[in-house]
């Protein structure tokens, strides 16, 4: 018997149990819903209550072909959380520059957007401090970020962005 969780779930619940099971260290498969319907469908099972969802999701999970997803490290989890963050702040401050350039402003506004931007840049450079220190912490993560760094053209920004996006990069064969 296979010893990892199979399920489907609405993103908000499979978000929090994902981060469960990646604090358990657990392995875990996450089951496109689409598959699971059409397994059900090739059994025969046209109703639908929890137990035979149940049912049908261990029988789905016991397959050959169904691989279980190793947990990324908590270092891994945390770089994409900040990431993420600071492409969102990257965002906010992009429209906030996008607002002055109208044409006309009440000085109170104008004033308004330029602490507001103040305010994202050093966010910005808060969220940055926090992605080096992760980055510092794991060996293999930083490794990785400097053998990137000696291809021309790749500094600090790009390599950051390519491992936190890509987390498969490296380790993958053809």
């Amino acid at each position: 018997m296979k010893r990892f969780v199979s399920f489907w779930l609405a993103h908000t619940d499979e978000k929090t149990l994902i981060s469960y099971l990646i604090k358990q260290q657990r392995p875990y498969h996450c089951a496109h819903p689409s598959k699971v319907y059409h397994f059900a469908k090739g059994k025969g099972c046209f109703a639908k209550t929890d137990k035979i969802d149940a049912k049908i999701l261990a029988s789905y999970g016991q397959q050959p072909e169904i691989v279980a997803q190793v947990p990324d490290s908590t270092a891994e989890i945390k770089m994409r959380e900040i990431s993420a963050r600071k492409t969102q702040v990257k965002t906010l401050l992009g429209a906030e520059r996008q607002r002055l350039k109208h044409i006309y402003m009440e000085p109170y506004v104008s004033r308004s957007i330029k602490r507001t931007i103040k305010q994202l840049q050093q966010e910005l450079t808060y969220i940055q401090k926090q992605l080096e220190k992760v980055f510092a912490k794991d060996e293999g993560i930083e490794k990785k970020r400097l053998l990137l760094e000696t291809v021309k053209g790749v500094g600090k920004e790009v390599s950051t962005t390519l491992i936190t996006d890509l987390p498969e990069l490296g380790g993958l064969s053809r």
